[in-house]
């Protein structure tokens, strides 16, 4: 399944969310699986936000629908 960049946009700040609610919930294993989904969340943005033509980390942040890469002007997403 390809996945467009708003929906791997979506899914890393859902795993981010949810593993952050699991640590608050204040069960220790509950915890420690919340931290590992939160950490995994944030690995995968590294992963899934580079550029499709040129390869270049685009930040999670700054990401809007239908804009140009930074560094080789094409269409991202």
């Amino acid at each position: 399944m390809k996945m467009t960049m708003e929906q791997k946009r979506k899914a890393v700040i859902g795993g981010v969310v949810i593993g952050a609610i699991m640590i608050l919930l204040g069960n220790a294993v509950i915890s420690v699986a919340g931290l590992v989904l939160a950490f995994a969340a944030l690995s995968m943005q590294y992963v899934w936000f580079r550029c499709p033509h040129c390869g270049i980390f685009i930040q999670l942040w700054h990401y809007k629908e239908d804009e140009e890469c930074p560094q080789c002007g094409k269409k991202l997403g």
